[in-house]
This record gives C-alpha cells, sequence and structure tokens, in this order.
C-alpha cells in the first residue's frame, strides 16, 4: 500500500496537497493512507515523504529501515498558480524529455527527475522536482472568463499531449521500478477501464444550432454574403446552398439521421448536449416543443444514447439550473443528467458550486474554445479544486459529486473565420495526433461534433467517420459520458485492505460488471476459485460481481506449485 507522509510545517497546504493526492493515487489506482507516524507503517508499504528538506541516506535509512521510501520537495509558489506571472512561469519551466516533451515548473535546474539509490536493505528514491505541486499547478488552473487566454503561453506548444498523465506514469513505472527491487515487495493496482483497455474515447453532439436560415435571416445573409465577394469558393457555396434551400426547404443542420446512421455501423453510443431553453440571443435557437425535435429524441434515446443539458450560455454563473434539467428529465424521462455549459464557458468561483448543488452526475465544460488538447494536459475524469477565496463558499476543497470529464477535441475549433477553415489535412493530422499521444500514457479522449458543423465545416462528416474507424473494433473503453462518470465512481469505491504481508482482500460494495486488477511483484498470487473471476498473466478479472462481495488473495514469494 502507497502511504502518505506530510512534513508537519506543510500544514498550511494541508487542503490542497491532500487534493493532489486523491487525485494522483486515486487515478492510478493505487490503495493509500495517511501516516503521522513511522511507526504506522507496515511490512508492504512504500512511503512518500513529502517535505521541505531532503532526507539523507542515513536519515531515509532510520525512517524506513528495509522500506521503499521516496523524498518529494515541496514548493510553495506551485499551490498559488493564479499568482504565478507569466515572467516567473517563463523562468520555473524546465522539461523532461520522453516521447514528448513534458512540462515540470521548478526553481531549480535537474538533470534527472528522479536519483535511486539501493543500499542497506532500503530503496530509496529522491525527486529533483515538487512532482505532487506540479500536478495541483495543471488540476487547479482553471480558466476564468476575466481572462480570455485559456492556454497559457508557456504551455500552448504541450497541450496535445496528456502531460498530467504522462507524469503519473513517470510515478507508476518508479513505483513497479522500486517493488521489482525490493523482491519481497508487491502491489495491486486497479486497471483504469473495465478490461483493462488502452484508453478510453467518449463521443458528444452539441445540439447548438438547428436553423441556418429562418425567412429574415435568408434575405440578410445575402446582403452579408457580398461583403465576402472576394471569397469566390466562399460566395459561391454559399449561394448553391442557398437556392438548394429555396428549392428543398431542408434543413442543413438537421443532422440526427446521418450521425445515427454513422454510429450505428461503428457500434458507437454517443452523447447528445440538448438545450432547454433559449431566452437569450446566445442560447439555442430551437423549442423542446417541436414535434420533429422530439421525435427525434425520441429516436436517440431508443438506441440506447444519452441525452445531457446544454446549459444556456449565462447561466455558469447564475442559478438557473433548476428550471432547465428539470425539463430536461421531463423530456428523457431520467432522473439524472450531466451538463455541458453552452460555449464552455465556465467560472471557477461560480460553476462548480451550481454543478454540485443541481445535482449534476458530471460536468464536461472545460475545453479550450479556439484549440483542440488535453485541457491544462489532463486527459482524465478528475474532481475540481475550489480555491479558498471562492465567492460561494470559503470552506469548500473539491467539488466530490459532480466529476469534470474534459474535452479533447471540438469541431468548433476548426473554423478559423466565417470564411475559412483548418485543412481537411491539418485535422487529421490533429486527431491522429491526439489518439497516438493518449495511446502512450492511458486516459481519455473525448470529441465532439456538432449537429450544424456537419454542414458549416466542408469535411466535418469524413472527419468523424475517421475518428469512428480508429476506434471501431479496437481495445479501446467506448463509452457515453455518463457510463464513464458511472464508471469513474465505480472504480473508486472498489476498495483494497491488507490482512496481513501476504494476504488482502477487494471489497466491491456495487453490482460490477467488469473490474480488472493488475499484479506486480516477484511472488505469484493466488485467488480463491469462482466463475466470477478469472486470470491472465499478472492481470486478474472480475466479471459479473455481486454487489457487497468480497474476495481475498494470497501472495506468495518466489516460486509455489499451483
Amino acid at each position: 500500500m502507497i502511504a502518505l507522509y506530510i512534513d508537519y510545517r506543510l500544514e498550511k497546504f494541508e487542503r490542497e496537497i491532500k487534493y493532489v493526492f486523491d487525485f494522483i493515487f486515486k487515478t492510478l489506482g493505487f490503495e493509500y493512507k495517511y501516516v503521522s507516524k513511522i511507526p504506522e507503517l507496515k511490512e508492504n508499504d512504500i512511503l512518500f515523504f513529502y517535505g521541505l528538506v531532503p532526507l539523507s541516506l542515513q536519515e531515509a535509512y532510520f525512517v524506513a529501515f528495509r522500506k521503499i521510501i521516496f523524498f518529494v520537495p515541496f514548493e510553495a509558489d506551485l499551490y498559488k498558480p493564479q499568482k504565478i506571472g507569466e515572467e516567473l512561469l517563463k523562468e520555473y519551466l524546465r522539461e523532461i524529455r520522453l516521447s514528448h516533451p513534458i512540462p515540470i515548473f521548478s526553481k531549480e535546474k535537474f538533470k534527472s527527475p528522479v536519483n535511486c539509490s539501493v543500499e542497506n536493505e532500503i530503496y530509496y528514491g529522491v525527486f529533483n522536482f515538487d512532482f505532487f505541486g506540479n500536478i495541483f499547478f495543471h488540476l487547479s488552473r482553471i480558466k476564468n472568463p476575466k481572462n480570455e487566454e485559456q492556454v497559457n503561453s508557456q504551455l500552448a506548444k504541450y497541450v496535445r499531449f496528456p502531460f498530467v498523465n504522462s507524469l503519473l506514469w513517470i510515478l507508476e513505472q518508479f513505483i513497479y521500478e522500486a517493488v521489482r527491487e525490493k523482491k519481497e515487495y508487491y502491489i495491486f493496482k486497479k486497471e483504469f477501464w473495465p478490461n483493462a483497455e488502452k484508453f478510453a474515447v467518449v463521443i458528444s453532439h452539441n445540439i447548438d444550432k438547428l436553423q441556418k436560415w429562418n425567412f429574415s435571416g435568408y434575405l440578410k445573409s445575402f446582403v452579408t454574403d457580398l461583403f465576402y465577394i472576394y471569397k469566390l469558393k466562399y460566395f459561391f457555396r454559399e449561394l448553391f446552398r442557398k437556392i438548394k434551400f429555396l428549392f428543398t426547404n431542408m434543413e442543413e443542420y438537421w443532422n440526427f439521421s446521418l450521425i445515427e446512421e454513422m454510429e450505428r455501423e461503428h457500434h458507437i453510443k454517443s452523447t447528445f448536449f440538448l438545450g432547454t431553453e433559449n431566452n437569450a440571443r446566445e442560447d439555442v435557437d430551437y423549442n423542446t416543443e417541436d414535434v420533429d425535435l422530439q421525435e427525434e429524441i425520441s429516436k436517440i434515446l431508443k438506441s440506447g444514447k444519452e441525452i445531457s443539458l446544454l446549459a444556456s450560455y449565462y447561466s455558469y454563473k447564475s442559478d438557473i439550473h433548476k428550471k432547465q434539467k428539470d425539463r430536461l428529465l421531463q423530456i428523457t424521462k431520467e432522473n439524472r443528467c450531466g451538463v455541458r455549459q453552452k460555449d464552455f464557458k465556465y467560472d471557477i468561483n461560480f460553476t462548480p458550486h451550481l454543478h454540485n448543488k443541481h445535482g449534476f452526475i458530471y460536468d464536461s465544460s472545460l475545453a479550450y474554445n479556439d484549440y483542440s488538447g488535453f485541457f491544462n494536459g489532463i486527459g482524465f475524469p478528475f474532481y475540481v479544486f475550489v480555491p479558498t477565496d471562492s465567492l460561494q463558499n470559503r470552506n469548500v476543497g473539491h467539488i466530490r459529486n459532480c466529476p469534470e470529464i474534459p474535452l479533447t477535441f471540438s469541431d468548433e475549433t476548426l473554423k478559423i473565420s466565417r470564411t475559412e477553415q483548418v485543412s481537411f489535412d491539418d485535422a487529421k493530422n490533429i486527431i491522429d495526433s491526439l489518439f497516438q499521444s493518449v495511446e502512450s500514457v492511458n486516459g481519455l479522449l473525448g470529441f465532439d461534433f456538432s449537429l450544424s458543423n456537419f454542414a458549416d465545416v466542408l469535411y466535418d462528416e469524413k472527419l468523424f467517420s475517421r475518428v469512428l474507424e480508429k476506434i471501431s473494433g479496437k481495445h479501446i473503453f467506448k463509452a457515453t459520458y455518463r457510463e464513464i462518470s458511472d464508471w469513474w465512481k465505480l472504480r473508486n469505491s472498489v476498495m483494497f485492505k491488507e490482512i496481513s504481508k501476504n494476504k488482502i482482500e477487494i471489497y466491491f460494495p456495487e453490482r460490477t460488471k467488469n473490474f480488472t486488477i493488475s499484479f506486480t511483484g516477484d511472488g505469484k498470487f493466488e485467488i480463491s476459485e469462482s466463475e466470477l473471476v478469472s486470470t491472465e498473466g499478472n492481470l486478474i478479472k472480475f466479471h459479473n460481481v455481486p454487489a457487497d462481495t468480497t474476495f481475498e488473495i494470497t501472495v506468495y514469494s518466489g516460486e509455489k506449485d499451483r
């Protein structure tokens, strides 16, 4: 088990530190505990000591005799991300170079991220930068409407790669290396996805606009297009579309059937975000009372897909979600839903509190408006940290009931201007690089293809088809947003309990269809035979486990006859 010791001198930052510890070790799937005294350590514990001054080898030997210990130095500036300016970030920026460069913020320069030594029956690893502080920095640096620069200029070149995932991967590898070196050690891990998939993909469609033209807009658009007559390709394309609409009355934004056909071919279930309020000009342009729209909603639900709320434009800082949510649940006849803010509007001082207050099961509003990539380098669900100076509640640490599922790619980012778009080749390269990045370190890819953009982005259908082909038939966890949220909560609820040095229990509080854990160590493991369990190398797979079920696993050091 992972044991976490926090130097008493860091008490001022205890709330922030425990938040980042929760994110790191719950995401990695390792069981962990906090220790305040060294005698609390058990034989198989791996100690992380978080403090101001590194321990000498002799001190580490005294603290963790015959154990694995990692020391991580604390850097206070990283726990005040909103107060670090551009110049300081530029001064602190370092890189770890793996398959992709990983940004690290540190006052001190370093050659190697960790120095490890094995001596006198102790494995001692010393991080040369504040690993935990760097993770906190990225998790808590949430955009605010007052600051329109969403991608920090020092980090813009990195966000096509999930560098937070990569940092987690590095930590995991150092833990495994230590366990293999100390042969009497072992560790179990909850795999990221139900069947130990390489990564996960979730697909959504914002139902943002359903009318390209109404009568007055149709006439005005002729005048507007005259200003772009010098863009001949754009001008004649729009002219042809208007003539086609005039004679057929076919609405170009009504692309429900197209999406259904494409997803059915690839056996994909997606999430649609539906708006239920249109009081402001920036809101959706349709009414949920529309009979044709209700028919489409019925088809979506019958196909097993999900519909969640596209909250109105100004709701990100106004307490008006209840009416919108109630209307959506009335339409879908469900008792719960997730939320995404219109145009990804988000204010850390208001939005997470409002989502939590109204009982949304997840939020998917954190995304770059004009850039595709991993939001703050994060490619996993996480819980938003609320700063102590939050206007809503000064005592809240992080929102525990509403996980954030960040969006990686939106086809809105393909539109450069009214007349220009990213080239199809560049768009393909973006998609390909996102897949390659997440496959190397595991994580979650979120794609949004809005209904209106199947008309407005010339190659949107081809690009969406490319995404579907990339995930079809592969060892990838494909799910709706609700399924991702439910899985993440279920995964966190499954617990390891150490009974003795060589025995652990794994407890399932809820009914679980599929679940996988992995074993790392020099010995062998044995689990009681059951139709609910199968093994595959170092993996233990559980199937259709009833609620309130416990399994016992025994670990034997060295060889054992089976």
